[in-house]
């Protein structure tokens, strides 16, 4: 079974490494604040180190 960090880790590896500096905690923490729900360990990783990201050919 794959779990979330195995998942992460893979998704890295697949990206490639990048030389953007991740978000500090506490613009997690106030985002997360506004919104009124905490977001997933995972999803904020894979944010700070590559948005903005354009994934499936999805347009924004």
């Amino acid at each position: 079974m794959t779990t979330s960090c195995d998942f992460t880790a893979l998704v890295i590896d697949m990206l490639g490494e990048t030389k953007r500096c991740p978000a500090p905690a506490a613009a997690w923490d106030d985002l997360e604040q506004e919104l009124g729900i905490p977001l997933p360990d995972d999803y904020k990783t894979l944010i700070s180190r590559y948005a903005p990201v354009q994934l499936n050919h999805a347009s924004s």
